[in-house]
């Protein structure tokens, strides 16, 4: 997942986040987690998937809930990643044909 080689920190959460290790991940803000929003989108996904939630300290948001369900308060911070258009030749649709 953490495709960005020049950023070991988001690296070793990630180990640590599949080991089982952690089960939160604190980072000062969103912004710092990767330079590409969809690295930054993947990131928060996977650790979503392994019931990791990740805290941004300066907008004091939290991704998962206690019961581990997304925080929907969270998506201020880490919308979720838009649907591409699918294009034909007379329209755009969106969504999955």
């Amino acid at each position: 997942m953490a495709d960005e080689s020049d950023r070991p920190g988001l690296q070793r959460a990630e180990e640590l986040a599949r080991a089982g290790t952690v089960r939160k991940i604190l980072v000062h803000e969103v912004s710092r987690l990767a330079r590409r929003n969809s690295v930054a989108h993947g990131f928060v996904e996977m650790l979503e998937d392994l019931g990791v939630s990740l805290y941004c300290h300066t907008q004091g948001i939290e991704t998962c809930l206690p019961n581990g369900k997304r925080n929907a308060t969270s998506q201020i911070v880490v919308p979720p990643k838009p649907e591409l258009p699918l294009r034909n030749s007379s329209a755009c649709i969106y969504g999955s044909s």
